[in-house]
């Protein structure tokens, strides 16, 4: 399904030079930034390799957090968010400005391609691992926690559990950490929606009020438009999350997708507010790269020093960790990279932020069954066998099923019965393995 708006007679609004990289990367992994345009052209995006070490952080910090060494580590995934919303927004706005169309179709299956094999792939493990390892009696009560996250609605679930997500560590389930997949793939259905309807509407307008039919700025009004939309999209929904906070249970202030959403769109409302400014020629100058230094302090901080029962996550925290991480974006993209963004681009960061997808999925069931008793060994050199396992696993499945999927190995009539025998497989796993 494709939903079209008439198309801009405006160049590439990305400013991005001939021959550019055609990837970029989001809080899910790698992603196509091209898109065919209706005479055949591509828009393209320029890959930010300090993007992919801002991922590498992100996992990072979550992996250790659940290692239960760093108390604030939960804000890698508010991180992830921010990547998500400006990567996404991005790509959006760039093809609506290229080709005046967003292929709704074309943009969810690519999501699909990219997000629903690794998934399943790590449904299949859990299931095996429950089976394995799990006593009989204690297994139905996964369930509700295995199809919510076949249908993406995991985060809904946990709202209405009676198990808050600080309760992890006393009382485990391979399925804690899959809410905020929920959460991304609920942006990734609506947000599309969103951009077309305002690009339409900012089409409407702008045709009103040129005379020779030129709408050369088309680009540039939708981006602020969506811009505006993001900041007090945020705003209601940060502020929600801190009305909504309770020191008791806080499943709702943290699980629900309204009071999740305030970092996701600030990353939008950033696309929006660059997406057609041109690259710069050279590295950022002095007074970014003290606001991108200053911003990672502010996130550091953060990590270090917040906890999720205490308000001051909700009511503030979150807000300026994700302003800060805005600020970072910002300073690490747009042109050559300078000091930062190249601190950031090393090759062992990089590398996590490329299968840091499949880290994040695979290392919490790995937490969770590797155990003290099972590995007999325990404190650190524990934590180095479940993350040297959760490495292995989240690079075989970047290797054997991710980048092939991605690739294409699969395509055309032969997609939809294969993603629909792999869903039946998956969901007869996740029911089979919880009896």
């Amino acid at each position: 399904m494709s939903a079209t708006v008439d198309a801009p007679t405006t160049g590439d609004p990305a400013g991005s030079p001939a021959g550019g990289t055609a990837t970029a990367t989001t809080a899910a992994g790698p992603l196509t930034a091209s898109t065919t345009g209706a005479a055949g052209g591509r828009v393209e995006m320029v890959r930010e390799l300090g993007l992919d070490g801002l991922r590498g952080l992100a996992v990072a910090a979550v992996v250790v957090f659940h290692l239960d060494r760093l108390q604030g580590g939960f804000l890698g995934v508010d991180l992830f968010f921010v990547l998500s919303g400006y990567l996404i927004t991005s790509l959006l706005l760039r093809e609506v400005g290229a080709t005046g169309s967003i292929g709704l179709g074309g943009f969810w299956s690519r999501r699909a391609r990219r997000l629903l094999p690794a998934l399943a792939l790590v449904l299949l493990g859990i299931a095996v691992l429950l089976l394995a390892f799990t006593p009989q009696g204690v297994r139905a009560g996964f369930r509700g926690e295995a199809l919510a996250t076949i249908g993406y609605v995991a985060n809904w679930q946990r709202v209405v559990d009676d198990v808050g997500y600080w309760d992890m560590f006393d009382q485990p389930s391979p399925f804690d950490h899959m809410w905020s997949l929920a959460i991304e793939e609920q942006f990734y259905v609506a947000w599309p929606l969103v951009v077309l309807g305002l690009a339409v509407l900012v089409r409407r307008l702008g045709r009103r009020r040129s005379s020779t039919g030129v709408d050369a700025g088309h680009a540039g009004r939708l981006g602020r438009v969506v811009a505006v939309v993001g900041v007090v999209g945020a705003a209601l929904s940060l502020a929600g999350m801190a009305v909504a906070y309770d020191p008791i249970d806080t499943n709702w202030a943290y699980f629900s997708t309204p009071t999740r959403l305030g970092p996701t769109l600030l990353g939008a409302a950033l696309a929006g507010v660059v997406v057609d400014r041109p690259r710069r020629p050279g590295p950022p100058g002095w007074v970014w790269e003290l606001a991108a230094v200053a911003g990672l302090a502010v996130m550091t901080w953060l990590v270090v020093d917040t906890d999720g029962l205490r308000p001051r996550y909700y009511q503030g925290g979150l807000l300026a960790f994700a302003l800060a991480a805005v600020v970072v974006v910002r300073a690490v993209t747009g042109g050559p990279p300078g000091l930062v963004a190249r601190a950031l681009a090393v090759p062992p960061l990089r590398a996590l932020g490329v299968i840091s997808y499949g880290v994040y999925l695979w290392h919490w069931p790995v937490i969770v069954y590797v155990t003290a008793d099972r590995a007999r060994i325990d404190g650190v050199a524990l934590d180095l066998l479940r993350v040297a396992l959760t490495l292995a696993a989240a690079t075989v499945s970047y290797v054997v099923v991710e980048q092939p999927i991605r690739r294409g190995v699969v395509r055309g009539r032969r997609m939809v019965p294969i993603a629909g025998l792999t869903l039946a497989v998956t969901l007869a796993a996740g029911v089979i393995s919880t009896y």
